[in-house]
């Protein structure tokens, strides 16, 4: 339907092909389940980037952990250790610790 001159008015399903997002954007929005991603751990490490730059103090009201100047990766070790994900020897378990960062942002845990 053609509203204007420029302007064409389409009606679709509301489907987007998966092919034109990346997995990060399919997790963000809900539509790929934490356990389903590829790279849980990278997709984490943006998530926490994508706080930082739209509000650093998201991560410190949901786990106490200070994001500002820090790397994603350094971050998300900080986290898991915080909340005693880790593995023998004390290592940081940062892949259970990204499926929960995840499952924390798509629960509304983590408010932006």
């Amino acid at each position: 339907m053609n509203v204007g001159e420029r302007i064409r008015l389409l009606d679709t399903p509301g489907v987007i092909p998966p092919s034109q997002w990346n997995e990060f954007e399919l997790a963000l929005v809900g539509s790929k389940n934490p356990n389903q991603l590829r790279d849980v751990e990278g997709c984490a490490m943006q998530l926490i980037q994508f706080l930082q730059e739209r509000k650093s103090d998201a991560l410190k009201k949901a786990y106490g952990v200070n994001a500002i100047g820090k790397d994603a990766d350094d971050v998300l070790e900080e986290i898991a250790i915080k909340k005693n994900r880790v593995q023998k020897g004390g290592k940081a378990d940062t892949t259970t610790m990204s499926k929960l960062l995840w499952n924390d942002w798509l629960h509304g845990r983590i408010k932006v």
